[in-house]
């Protein structure tokens, strides 16, 4: 059925190649402390692998040195997507909070990403953020309580193509918070009921 959840302890050193963070101080390592991983089945086509990776990426968007980490750290869960997800032909599930912006499926304020985490995921991984389906508006998980910024859309949940056919809906709960963040669920139809 199920491994017992996993992290990793590689480091990845920062700025990546081609950074986009304008981040110019001394080049440093990184990990990505604040995930896990592990590999389930899923109820769906006779039953399924699936990675699933639940990460909290290095916050403040647009600070370069905060950037530039959370694109290494990205590396590392790649590392981690290519190893025990794709050579090992499981489908992928990547949910938590990126502390990022997709500039493929812009958020309810137009938000646009000054790294290049999500594009790394969703264009050179392949994998796709199941957001893509809500209305631009509803597009928000994080809303400053204050006012000071604007409503942004800063977690995510990242699937592989093979279970795209599987996704029966996806929404944020706006009338709940279980953190700072508003949660976001995706549901799954499988011979039984599945929520992430």
């Amino acid at each position: 059925c199920c491994q017992r959840l996993q992290r990793s302890d590689v480091y990845h050193a920062f700025p990546v190649l081609n950074s986009s963070c304008g981040f110019h101080g001394a080049r440093s390592r990184t990990s990505c402390s604040k995930h896990f991983w592990t590999v389930f089945r899923l109820g769906i086509r006779g039953g399924v692998e699936v990675l699933l990776v639940g990460v909290h990426l290095k916050a403040v968007p647009n600070a370069p040195r905060s950037c530039a980490q959370r694109e290494a750290q990205a590396r590392v869960l790649s590392d981690i997507v290519r190893e025990h997800g794709f050579q090992a032909s499981r489908e992928i599930i990547i949910a938590g909070d990126f502390n990022d912006f997709d500039a493929s499926n812009l958020d309810l304020s137009g938000s646009l990403p000054v790294s290049t985490v999500l594009h790394h995921f969703i264009v050179d991984l392949g994998l796709e953020a199941v957001s893509r389906s809500l209305a631009r508006a509803d597009r928000y998980t994080w809303e400053s309580r204050q006012g000071e910024h604007p409503p942004a859309m800063l977690d995510h949940i990242l699937i592989s193509q093979g279970l795209r056919d599987a996704v029966e809906r996806v929404w944020i709960d706006h009338s709940s918070r279980a953190s700072d963040h508003f949660p976001l669920v995706v549901d799954f139809r499988l011979q039984s009921r599945f929520h992430i």
